[in-house]
């Protein structure tokens, strides 16, 4: 790209305008929520009761929002998921 722009730049700035336009709507379906032990501790939580209206668990993980897709949390991150896939997978075969 001749003009310097770079396309982590040009990604930034897409992301950053579909974020100011994005209107969530609540999800009335089954919901697992992964949340890293370290953004936990610097308080790096949401609130997400008002979006998720349906059953929903919170999962804790080793690592952070970054780091949790990295080994050594990966690893870890992986069986909780599988883990909770499968518990969806019932929910949904049961009707709720």
């Amino acid at each position: 790209m001749g003009d310097g722009v770079s396309q982590y730049e040009l990604f930034f700035e897409q992301s950053r305008t579909l974020l100011h336009r994005y209107r969530p709507r609540p999800w009335r379906g089954p919901t697992a929520v992964f949340l890293g032990r370290a953004s936990e501790e610097n308080g790096d939580t949401l609130d997400w009761s008002g979006l998720l209206t349906g059953p929903s668990e919170v999962r804790h993980c080793s690592g952070d929002h970054l780091t949790i897709y990295h080994e050594p949390h990966a690893r870890t991150f992986a069986k909780e998921l599988e883990e909770a896939l499968q518990g969806h997978q019932g929910l949904t075969a049961s009707g709720r």
